[in-house]
């Protein structure tokens, strides 16, 4: 690894932390501006691990994916900030990390070089099981309701528990993505704390928003440095 993939790491790593310390004492527009921030930072984090050599042309996949979550990021923050257009952010903030995780299983399955049928079969069924808990039971397990964006969770958590499941199972055979996987998986949980916080009336709970962003932050900061692995 070097020196300034080093760097952009710890940098990546302080802005996450500042920005997570932030939105827990502060919020409003200065917690936007540092999130815009340490969302950018693992963006280019990821650009300078990407294009150290030998370069791959699949490898800017990854780049795309964090460029969404980055969009994503300051769409939800917007929600808070400009409440008369909060609906129209979340829904936006979704679009965006949904097409981020295309982005990362057209990644991960040109990675795999194998035949990946098998694997996209199985993580469709976790997909379509985890989705119709969430949309059925939703209240009795998370204590949420998902009420008028029920279409949109729905089709956004299908995304996301898909690309999870999806790399996790390609990993059991191609042990190299095992560190993209558990990234993905961190990903999954993250948003699943706050779908808790945005759907089950506790936006203000301090603990799940750390734990939000620990799980966010490690996430994307861990994809973008997974090429270095390789």
């Amino acid at each position: 690894m070097t020196l300034p993939i080093i760097l952009l790491t710890i940098l990546a790593i302080a802005t996450a932390i500042l920005f997570t310390i932030l939105r827990v004492t502060h919020g409003g527009v200065v917690s936007l501006m540092t999130k815009t921030l340490a969302s950018f930072c693992f963006v280019l984090l990821g650009v300078v691990v990407v294009f150290q050599p030998p370069i791959r042309s699949e490898y800017m996949y990854v780049v795309l994916g964090l460029i969404a979550g980055m969009i994503g990021d300051i769409l939800l923050d917007l929600k808070s900030v400009d409440k008369t257009r909060s609906d129209s952010y979340l829904n936006y903030g979704m679009l965006a990390f949904g097409i981020g995780h295309i982005f990362y299983i057209v990644f991960i399955s040109i990675l795999s070089a194998k035949n990946v049928v098998t694997e996209a079969i199985i993580a469709g069924a976790f997909a379509l099981i985890f989705t119709t808990s969430v949309v059925l039971f939703s209240k009795q397990l998370l204590g949420i309701t998902l009420g008028k964006f029920v279409l949109q969770a729905s089709a956004y958590a299908c995304v996301l528990s898909f690309t999870a499941a999806y790399a996790v199972a390609l990993a059991i055979s191609v042990p190299a993505l095992w560190p993209i996987a558990i990234a993905l998986v961190a990903f999954w949980l993250s948003d699943i704390v706050l779908s808790i916080m945005y759907f089950g009336g506790k936006s203000e709970n301090k603990f799940l928003s750390i734990l939000n962003h620990v799980l966010y932050y490690g996430a994307q900061i861990a994809i973008a440095l997974f090429v270095v692995t390789l």
